[in-house]
């Protein structure tokens, strides 16, 4: 379960900025309070795609050099995302992707993981797929499309039916056909 998500002057969020996320949160949905109808540009993307790179270190459309966001200070404002996640055993765990200026690189830790401080960037990668979310980017995309898929026209529903159409969704009835995504 991811329990907070929080972001250092990374795309389009200037400053450090934490999203602290309630127990079985199912859905994200952006609106404007002056417009009730309009959705474009509220942030939801630019939400998944923080996790997206938190977790995989992948963003869909940018090179590292123009996801950092323009009005950071290279010598003072410290370039991060981090995400932090609670397994089935309530161990919590965050997933640091901190941006190194000197290399132009963004290095992956995880502190609370004591073997991780002397694994290469890769194979802690490697376990943070495996030994934390159990999926690596492949499977993720897979998943996000079969999601996509059945979720059409979801956004025409109630707040009410997204929660039971979301909830009947991941019920483990339809646990074998999550396993195969």
């Amino acid at each position: 379960m991811i329990k907070s998500l929080s972001v250092a002057n990374l795309g389009p969020f200037y400053g450090q900025q934490t999203a602290n996320f309630g127990e079985g949160v199912l859905s994200i949905e952006g609106r404007y309070s002056d417009k009730p109808g309009e959705s474009n540009r509220a942030g939801k993307s630019a939400l998944i795609d923080l996790l997206r790179f938190g977790f995989y270190g992948v963003h869909r459309h940018r090179t590292i050099p123009k996801y950092l966001n323009r009005k950071a200070d290279p010598r003072n404002d410290p370039v991060y995302v981090s995400v932090e996640v609670e397994n089935p055993d309530g161990m919590v765990f965050h997933i640091i992707r901190e941006f190194d200026y000197s290399t132009q690189r963004f290095v992956l830790s995880v502190p609370e993981v004591e073997e991780t401080a002397q694994m290469k960037q890769a194979e802690m990668q490697a376990y943070i797929e495996t030994m934390m979310l159990g999926c690596d980017y492949t499977n993720a995309i897979r998943t996000w499309l079969v999601l996509q898929d059945d979720a059409k026209g979801i956004m025409n529903l109630s707040v009410v039916d997204r929660k039971r159409f979301l909830m009947d969704l991941f019920s483990p009835a339809n646990a074998d056909r999550q396993s195969v995504v």
